[in-house]
């Protein structure tokens, strides 16, 4: 038996309702167009509030160096790695850590 009714602003949105907050490329475009991008980067770097001027270098810097990619799992073997400086016992003791 269900319980409950149906709740005002439930379950999904209709798409047309949700292209009109979307702004288009194009429409952004037209707009960062009258605006001297780099004299805004410039006050919000200097406008004395720590958090925006964390964020927008955050920002600039991942957009020069380049937003770092997720971390890669390390293996745990040592497989196709060159074994240096072992200089007792054999390369299976040392597969094994036997070697002193």
């Amino acid at each position: 038996m269900p319980r409950g009714g149906k709740r005002e602003g439930s379950g999904r949105k209709p798409k047309h309702l949700m292209a009109t907050v979307v702004i288009r490329k194009f429409t952004a475009e037209q707009i960062l167009a009258t605006v001297d991008e780099r004299a805004k980067w410039v006050a919000l770097l200097n406008c004395g509030e720590a958090r925006v001027i964390l964020d927008a270098m955050k920002y600039l810097t991942d957009r020069r160096d380049g937003k770092a990619g997720p971390a890669k799992p390390v293996a745990d073997t040592y497989e196709g790695m060159e074994y240096g400086g072992i200089t007792e016992g054999t390369q299976e003791e040392a597969d094994m850590g036997t070697v002193n």
